[in-house]
């Protein structure tokens, strides 16, 4: 998911320093019923795949046959001449290798001057040119007729060499700080259509503030979609429960694969280039942050419910040649900084950003690396389902005794949101039916009980 925190990222820094910004949303038409077997099986040479491999690869796709039902009924099996077979687990990775081929061309387009990549960063600058993730890929530079002109003739380029067709009436053209006349005038040329900021891009609403309602629109309309489906098949309260839980626990996991990031990948670099370094972790940026890293900075904080400090209790450095390790400011001795530790020594340090390496006057031996480690398990590491277990440890939902009563695991599931309902009035009573204009009175029933 590196790719929407990039994209992000770049839209947010286009916006707030006022530079000019030009993206494009390629579409391809029928991505994997399109490719080209000859140039498949060129690029994974060019990958330095073995020969038996790409013998076995290449078997694998050229047996593929179909057939055509007429009238109800199938006709003759004939061969096919390109494209990838739909549902089997080999077809996504060999689309990736076969996407890999506009990643060259892009690269290629950069290094001949034909395409001017956009800038992320004061000063150290990173570029970034193209996002690639399957067949959904953004590329982005500034504006110029240029880098226009680069994209049509790629496209097409790309087009007849790997057979992907690019469809520019459903692909997007979406400007920063660019006139409306400008834009158009590019989509024009490219037979495009114009988009707008926030534009969806793999699910999410990319230059959107998720602090807002409307950013989580889509994802909202997914889920009313769900119910509807739910609804139409007739579940019970007890399956839709079962089932909706199963997709809304997914999404912490989401939002937090967004943590692991490599130190040399792309998504780093873009954060380090904008927002800095601060003893050895990425800067909040404070008011040039966007929205999006603000929000992650909160959750490593501890901000909001989730406990303080649980990500500086959870990671120690652990000390190799001493090169990148502060001496004062970061955790390498008892899991603690010892400018907390030694206020007074701290304060008298005339370099308070040295290394370790820099302060041993004896010299340090050590030939490896420093290197972060995760102190709840060093043996696997970092991981997803570590953190999400911490975070649900130290934000435990507290449930009253009846709620307790109400959701044991001996109740049956039925009987358990019967009685949550009861406990909330949500109850269809008649009542509640008035108060949400089904009926238009109340009619009130006494009964008589005899003695």
């Amino acid at each position: 998911m590196d790719g929407i925190l990039i994209a992000n990222e770049v839209v947010d820094e286009a916006r707030k320093t006022m530079k000019e910004l030009l993206l494009f949303k390629v579409d391809f038409e029928k991505a994997y019923d399109s490719v080209d077997w000859d140039y498949l099986n060129v690029v994974m040479g060019k990958m330095s795949f073995p020969a038996l491999w790409r013998k076995l690869i290449k078997e694998c796709v050229r047996t593929a046959t179909a057939s055509v039902l007429v009238n109800g009924s199938p006709t003759g099996e004939f061969p096919l001449e390109r494209g990838l077979r739909q549902g089997d687990p080999l077809s996504p990775f060999l689309f990736l290798i076969a996407a890999e081929g506009l990643n060259v061309l892009m690269r290629a387009l950069v290094e001949n001057n034909l395409f001017t990549r956009y800038s992320v960063g004061v000063q150290d600058p990173i570029s970034v040119s193209h996002l690639q993730f399957a067949d959904d890929t953004l590329l982005m530079g500034v504006k110029s007729w240029a880098n226009v002109r680069a994209l049509r003739v790629g496209l097409v380029l790309f087009k007849l060499m790997s057979g992907l067709k690019v469809n520019f009436n459903k692909s997007l053209l979406v400007g920063v700080n660019i006139p409306d006349s400008r834009l158009y005038e590019a989509a024009s040329s490219l037979g495009c259509k114009v988009g707008k900021i926030p534009f969806l891009y793999l699910g999410l609403p990319i230059g959107g503030d998720p602090r807002r309602l409307s950013f989580w629109e889509p994802v909202l309309n997914r889920i009313k979609n769900q119910l509807s489906g739910w609804k139409s098949r007739f579940l019970s309260f007890g399956g839709r429960l079962i089932l909706l839980k199963s997709v809304l626990t997914s999404l912490p996991v989401y939002a937090l694969s967004f943590f692991k990031a490599i130190s040399g990948g792309l998504w780093f670099r873009v954060l380090a280039a904008r927002y800095g370094m601060e003893g050895g972790q990425l800067s909040e940026g404070g008011s040039r942050g966007s929205s999006w890293w603000r929000e992650i900075v909160k959750i490593r904080e501890g901000v909001g419910g989730l406990g303080g400090g649980w990500f500086r209790e959870s990671v120690v450095k652990r000390v190799g040649d001493g090169a990148s390790t502060f001496f004062w400011t970061d955790p390498w001795l008892g899991g603690f900084p010892l400018c907390e530790r030694f206020e007074r020594l701290f304060d008298l340090a005339v370099n308070k950003s040295c290394s370790i390496a820099e302060m041993s006057s004896l010299g340090w031996e050590a030939q490896f690396r420093d290197v972060w480690q995760w102190r709840p398990d060093p043996a696997v590491g970092y991981s997803v389902r570590g953190v999400y277990r911490i975070l649900t440890s130290r934000a435990p939902v507290t449930l009253s005794p009846a709620e307790d009563l109400i959701w044991h695991k001996q109740v049956p599931l039925k009987v358990s949101i019967f009685a949550w309902r009861l406990l909330r009035d949500r109850l269809p009573t008649k009542e509640n039916l008035v108060t949400r204009g089904y009926y238009q009175e109340l009619i009130l029933v006494y009964t008589a009980v005899e003695a």
